[in-house]
């Protein structure tokens, strides 16, 4: 759809809408949740079923936070709506961050994957620095291409 309408323009759509939506649900609906679901397989095996079930809980929020997004980006773009839906996805990766980090402690030392998660996990929730920058940006209405560039390549490099 991205590249059909820069050919063939549909009066309703508003390509920089579907970038945003696209980018975004790429992130949460795909990469976070791919990686979500694979460290939730890891840590499974050392944790009760109740410590899974909040795991399983992210997913899901993830998730309709994703499509949330997906579909309110598209619409409306930068708006109340889709600004709500990116905003629960980071307060998601914060608490699988916070609840990993602190569940790890049942997964023996000297396991491959435990330091490497959660220093990335870390260094996902320090990327949402970006986005609530860009929202400080925003609403001082300093829409400096520099720093709004900076901000949305800090939260996508580190993310």
């Amino acid at each position: 759809m991205l590249r059909f309408i820069v050919i063939y323009p549909i009066s309703f759509i508003t390509y920089k809408n579907l970038l945003h939506a696209h980018s975004h649900f790429a992130f949460a609906g795909w990469v976070s949740h791919i990686l979500y679901s694979g460290l939730t397989i890891l840590i499974a095996t050392y944790i009760d079923e109740q410590k899974l079930k909040k795991y399983k809980i992210l997913i899901v929020v993830n998730l309709i936070s994703a499509y949330g997004m997906l579909v309110a980006f598209s619409a409306q773009g930068y708006k109340a709506i889709s600004i709500t839906f990116s905003t629960l996805s980071i307060f998601v990766s914060y608490f699988y961050a916070l609840f990993f980090i602190l569940d790890s402690k049942q997964i023996p030392k000297g396991t491959i994957f435990k330091p490497w998660a959660i220093v990335g996990l870390l260094i996902n929730a320090l990327s949402s620095i970006g986005p609530f920058f860009l929202a400080y940006l925003m609403a001082t209405k300093n829409m400096n291409r520099d720093l709004t560039n900076s901000s949305i390549y800090f939260y996508l490099h580190f993310f």
